[in-house]
């Protein structure tokens, strides 16, 4: 590493403002050094001086004036950072420089500046696939004249470009970042495959391919949460008895969850996906507890996710992502090949039956039965064979017929708006939860009193449920 970094930069900076080759440097690959302006990365500054604004490969970091803030700020922001370049063009990051080029700087020590090199090590460290020695430059402390405070400087780390398509926050970790103009992104799965396609050498599988498949489906669920006025709450009802039938030794593995149109069947599951997914264990009075939920899916939010091949896969995705399920991510991690033949088969309800099967071999770390909801399960799929017959499924017919190879702790709860579509099959693997909504008196989700009949069936036992008004939540 060359000892004068600003003089590189700058001798960079003007032969390619002048489109000339830059010079080689020992320890440094020029091709892969960011553009960075030397009027702003430079090796002084002074106290209030005005470095303009940032940009594709400058980003500022302001600091307060209290003590050991700028290693606050510096312990939380560098990962991202780090990451952001080493998968964009490079950049610099300047940890003393407020968000519109102020410089304010920020008071450190020896003993400071020791552990600020100690956290930056750590989160290079941490990056997976592993950070090439010339790809994070040794941090500088820039010292900052007129400032009020002796040992006031401005932290400056200069990161190239990375070799390998993409790099992670660490080996356990599914989140990438991209610089794009101002701001860092998370990149998304589709860029993920893009850039691994382009690779000079095949990209090595593992357990991310299975991750990356997850669908977004948390814009779709506060917006079904923001559509409610106050006057409008889930039903609890619905979520106290789902919660105890969870509880019961006997709970079926398919759960049926039928209303008519706009009666309320989205909203309450974004409810229950709400509050399952946080690991919350709320008891009240009657004592209901929550709902563990491993995974959701929406079939009706995006065309894609109607797909049963993108179910499946989804639900892989989802069951690695849950906090409930570590068995699964650990599966992942020791045999991903294995379980990315099962989820790529061609054949959806093959891989899904293929899928649960696995699942039967482990078990989840909580002891909780486990729900995966299933919403809008009657949106149309595409046309695939089965038994050289093509036949028209659906998420909801994929669904119903592998239900019975789950494991023990699992649960499926599907939606439907059809009033034909049939219970679930009893003896213990299905069970319907029928909301008889009277949408056509515009009543469906609103505080009105007794507008809502319910009934809960499981085999051959029905409880009905009125409601004389709305509980409040």
């Amino acid at each position: 590493m060359p000892a004068d970094l600003f003089g590189v930069l700058r001798a960079s900076h003007e032969r390619r403002s002048r489109s000339e080759p830059a010079d080689r440097v020992p320890g440094i690959s020029v091709a892969r050094m960011p553009v960075l302006d030397p009027a702003v990365v430079k090796d002084s500054y002074r106290f209030g001086e005005a470095l303009g604004q940032e940009t594709q490969t400058i980003e500022f970091k302001g600091t307060r004036d209290a003590e050991n803030d700028m290693l606050r700020v510096l312990k939380d922001k560098i990962s991202r950072y780090l990451c952001a370049f080493l998968n964009s063009a490079g950049g610099a990051i300047l940890f003393g420089v407020d968000d519109d080029g102020i410089v304010r700087g920020g008071q450190l020590g020896a003993a400071q500046r020791a552990a600020a090199v100690k956290l930056i090590d750590a989160a290079a460290q941490l990056i997976d696939p592993q950070v090439e020695p010339d790809a994070i430059m040794p941090p500088r402390f820039v010292p900052v004249a007129d400032a009020a405070q002796p040992d006031t400087c401005v932290l400056l780390v200069v990161v190239l470009r990375g070799r390998q398509p993409v790099y992670y926050l660490s080996p356990h970790s599914t989140d990438a970042f991209l610089r794009r103009h101002e701001s860092v992104f998370r990149i998304e799965w589709s860029l993920v495959r893009q850039r691994e396609a382009a690779a000079a050498t095949p990209v090595r599988r593992s357990w991310r391919h299975i991750a990356g498949r997850l669908l977004p489906f948390d814009d779709h669920i506060a917006d079904l949460r923001a559509r409610l006025c106050p006057s409008r709450v889930p039903r609890l009802w619905a979520m106290r008895r789902l919660a105890a039938m969870l509880a019961a030794a006997d709970c079926p593995r398919l759960l049926l969850l039928r209303g008519a149109s706009g009666s309320g069947k989205s909203t309450l599951a974004g409810a229950i996906v709400q509050h399952g997914l946080s690991r919350r264990r709320e008891e009240e009075s009657d004592g209901w507890k929550n709902v563990a939920v491993a995974g959701c899916h929406f079939s009706i939010s995006d065309r894609d996710a109607a797909a049963t091949g993108a179910f499946v896969q989804h639900v892989a995705a989802s069951l690695i992502a849950s906090p409930y399920t570590s068995a699964f991510k650990r599966a992942a991690l020791a045999s991903p090949l294995e379980i990315l033949h099962i989820i790529e088969t061609p054949d959806a309800a093959v891989a899904f039956r293929s899928l649960l099967r696995l699942l039967g071999r482990l078990r989840p770390t909580h002891g909780r039965r486990l729900l995966f909801i299933v919403d809008g399960a009657d949106a149309a799929d595409v046309s695939v064979a089965d038994g050289g017959d093509a036949a028209r499924r659906n998420v909801a017919s994929l669904v119903r017929r592998g239900a019975k190879d789950a494991p023990d702790w699992l649960t499926f709860l599907l939606t439907s708006h059809n009033p034909r579509a049939p219970p679930p099959a009893g003896g213990g693997q299905g069970g319907a939860l029928l909301l008889d909504f009277d949408s056509a008196d515009g009543c469906a989700d609103v505080a009105r009193p007794a507008c809502v009949n319910g009934t809960l069936t499981i085999g051959g036992a029905v409880w009905s449920f009125r409601l004389a008004g709305w509980a409040t939540a």
